[in-house]
């Protein structure tokens, strides 16, 4: 709602906060057909045949318990109960949802996505044990060099070790944070392992954000494996000046490498 209200995207969502306060019944009016539209959507969406599908409240932790029970709880249940759901799972995220997610689970949903604010063990306990969790890296962790990174991933597995319902995953918004910090370009291989590769960091990047999400996702996966970035460029076949011909083959094996990747211990769903 807060994008048709304040025509864009807002830190501090001041109109759309005076709307909930001064005029709630024209915000009940406007979220319920949100509601309907959304849940008219996921459901062509599942009889397309997807394998799963996700809630996403992207401003919920800029609002108040009893705002969020009322303006934004109440209607995610709404489109919950109005989905085709047999056998395909329904995750639930909200930034915010370390703190939300008790009341989150009130609306049923299969899974909640977790942001990295919390024990993620310690929500698992809070929740019904019919409702699994997704989570909780830090998506800034991506930055980080190698080693780093697998060393979070083994003491996320280590905490959650033994626990049913449990997806491994970053947190939210994972296309804000590229594989390649382009502002690095140029500096050191330790900084950059791409100036070591002696390829264009400006050109290579720009050529992953041309790829689906999935793929970029895939190109980080490759990197836990312990392929540099330059092997991973010559693997999904993308080269400086790359024709339209060879990005087309780039997705190609992307797709294979996915299909290949669907038996390990990722736990990304999407």
């Amino acid at each position: 709602m807060s994008y048709l209200v304040e025509g864009g995207s807002s830190k501090i969502l001041k109109r759309t906060k005076l709307m909930l306060h001064n005029e709630p019944e024209m915000a009940h009016q406007l979220l319920s057909k949100i509601a309907t539209v959304t849940a008219d959507y996921l459901n062509m969406q599942i009889a397309a045949g997807v394998n799963a599908v996700q809630i996403f409240d992207s401003w919920a932790q800029a609002l108040a318990w009893d705002d969020y029970k009322e303006f934004s709880h109440r209607y995610i249940a709404e489109i919950i109960s109005k989905l085709n759901r047999k056998d395909i799972p329904v995750i639930s995220f909200c930034k915010g949802s370390s703190v939300f997610a008790p009341l989150m689970a009130e609306a049923n949903p299969d899974v909640i996505s977790i942001d990295w604010n919390v024990d993620l063990l310690d929500i698992k306990k809070r929740l019904p044990a019919c409702i699994a969790v997704q989570g909780n890296l830090d998506p800034h962790i991506l930055y980080a060099d190698k080693k780093v990174i697998k060393e979070r991933i083994y003491r996320l597995f280590d905490r959650m070790k033994g626990e049913n319902g449990f997806i491994l995953t970053w947190s939210t918004h994972y296309a804000r944070y590229p594989v390649i910090d382009i502002e690095e370009a140029g500096h050191e291989p330790s900084v950059n392992p791409l100036a070591a590769a002696n390829l264009d960091a400006k050109v290579l990047m720009g050529m992953i954000q041309r790829l689906a999400p999935g793929y970029r996702i895939v190109f980080n996966l490759y990197a836990l494996e312990g392929y540099s970035h330059k092997e991973i460029a010559e693997i999904v076949g993308i080269t400086e000046g790359a024709s339209k011909s060879q990005l087309s083959r780039a997705r190609t094996i992307l797709k294979e490498q996915i299909a290949k990747m669907e038996g390990k211990s990722y736990g990304y769903a999407g």
